[in-house]
């Protein structure tokens, strides 16, 4: 059950752009209002370096090396060069995630709201 309430939150944050057009004119998306917060960046804790990427229709797959680790993230659709060092939150993690669209199985992801490129 508590896997059922966590996938629906996350496919209300994953939304797709048509709810985005639903808001009042002059109303900011979430993104940004997170992008134009001061603390913005610190709600992005999380960094890596990018090995891959998996593009579909609504989302992003990023294969990512952190440290020693590597981890699986989705967000919502960007482009990004592997090699390209990013921020990131927290998200909510799934154990065994199987995603329909790609038709393969992953043993643990990060389903994160923002992704953001490191400029150097």
């Amino acid at each position: 059950m508590k896997t059922i309430i966590i996938f629906s939150l996350l496919l209300l944050t994953f939304s797709t752009p048509s709810m985005a057009e639903k808001l009042p004119e002059g109303h900011p998306t979430i993104q940004q209002a997170i992008d134009a917060s001061p603390n913005a960046n610190k709600a992005l804790v999380n960094e890596g370096t990018v090995i891959s990427t998996v593009q579909t229709e609504h989302y992003t797959y990023i294969e990512v090396q952190k440290g020693k680790e590597k981890i699986w993230l989705a967000a919502q659709k960007l482009a990004l060069p592997d090699g390209a060092k990013i921020r990131y939150g927290q998200g909510v993690s799934m154990d065994n995630f199987y995603s329909d669209t790609l038709k393969r199985e992953f043993p643990r992801i990060l389903f994160v709201q923002a992704v953001e490129v490191i400029k150097e």
